[in-house]
């Protein structure tokens, strides 16, 4: 009996860890001390130091934390769309936009965003959609001061 109960909690432990075809620790200083790991069918996602799921395994690619905004990753849908997920694996800005510019433009702590209809909007620094992604890129650069003032108001 006791042999038997071995070889499953062996097979167990195969199945927790073995799902994975890579395992590679995040390096990033920004990152939190989690392993980065692809699924057989070539999905990433993240799991802490005890083995546990902390990211769903469901992006096709997972950026550095910290390249684009302090403490959140870049993540890429298997859609196609882009998001951010933060370090505590929380998804803040939702996988629903086609291209997320750089923060810091238009200005600090705002970025812009296009969806995937092709219109462009503006997230800000806390991952919310200060301006909706219903406006012509150019007309969004000329006019976001007010449109952000409009949605203030």
């Amino acid at each position: 009996m006791k042999k038997y109960l071995l070889i499953f909690l062996a097979a167990s432990a195969t199945h927790v860890y073995g799902q994975y075809t890579v395992q590679k620790p995040l390096k990033d200083s920004n990152a939190p001390a989690w392993t980065l790991v692809k699924t057989g069918a070539g999905t990433w996602g993240c799991i802490d130091k005890d083995g546990k799921e902390v990211v769903k395994p469901i992006y096709e690619k997972i950026d550095r934390f910290g390249k684009h905004h302090s403490n959140w990753a870049l993540v890429k849908g298997i859609t196609g769309f882009y998001g951010f997920i933060d370090n505590s694996g929380k998804e803040i800005v939702p996988v629903i936009y086609s291209r997320i510019y750089a923060f810091g433009r238009p200005e600090k702590e705002l970025a812009m965003v296009r969806s995937v209809s092709g219109f462009y909007g503006i997230i800000d620094g806390s991952g919310k959609e200060v301006v909706p992604a219903v406006y012509e890129k150019e007309f969004l650069r000329s006019n976001y001061k007010a449109l952000l003032e409009k949605r203030a108001d």
